[in-house]
């Protein structure tokens, strides 16, 4: 036993042996010993029960824990990831809910930390952070002198559709002139999309934008004014 824990259990003792003594009353060793009245009342009914083993300090954590995840949902989850080993915490959860509605699922952060235990997570790479740009995108002095262009790469959306998104930006104030979903990169819609946004925004001077499909027809462009960057 440390020996701070061996003073704590001398003094217990002593003010126990002071108690029994009857020597002063128990404000008064209260006040001598530094406790309170309820840790006094305390110290004495333990050592009445269970004699000096009764003064060593009890653990003060809970015999069980109410939120503890079962161990069949904890089994249930890991038997759904071994199936789809890429899936994180929030997919597991959001498919065992629609699989097993009637299931009182715990927060996906639990589902996390089932899988931590288990070792079938990796921590994330921290990303460097760039400092922000406060500048335009290019010398642009005024609007629709540059139009930025581009697919933001395409992701499936929960239902497994295919999104691709394309966006048109104003370089000067950065404005998101258009944000919108194409079924593929088909010029066609993209030259709709375009069309549409400049009825409604006016021509830009020039257009700026790294898919080469949209190079190639900037010789239609061209003959508008609108010039490839």
């Amino acid at each position: 036993m440390p020996w701070k824990e061996i003073q704590i259990m001398d003094q217990r003792l002593q003010f126990l042996s002071s108690y029994q003594k009857e020597e002063m009353s128990v404000a008064d060793l209260c006040r001598a010993y530094g406790i309170s009245r309820p840790t006094a009342y305390r110290w004495i009914n333990r050592y009445n029960e269970t004699g000096p083993e009764g003064l060593v300090d009890r653990s003060s954590r809970p015999h069980s824990c109410s939120h503890a995840t079962l161990e069949p949902v904890e089994n249930t989850i890991l038997v759904l990831r071994a199936k789809h080993p890429s899936w994180g915490a929030r997919k597991l959860k959001a498919r065992l809910e629609m699989l097993q509605p009637d299931v009182v699922w715990p927060a996906a952060s639990t589902f996390g930390n089932i899988l931590s235990r288990a070792g079938l997570t990796s921590p994330q790479k921290k990303r460097k952070r760039t400092t922000p740009c406060s500048e335009p995108f290019s010398r642009v002095t005024g609007p629709n002198q540059l139009w930025c262009m581009d697919f933001k790469g395409y992701f499936a959306t929960g239902d497994g559709k295919h999104c691709d998104p394309f966006t048109i930006t104003d370089a000067h104030s950065r404005y998101l002139i258009r944000c919108q979903i194409v079924s593929r990169m088909d010029l066609s819609q993209v030259r709709a999309i375009c069309d549409a946004a400049m009825r409604e925004y006016g021509m830009p001077a020039r257009i700026r934008s790294c898919v080469e499909r949209f190079v190639r027809d900037a010789q239609r462009l061209e003959r508008h004014g609108v010039f490839q960057q």
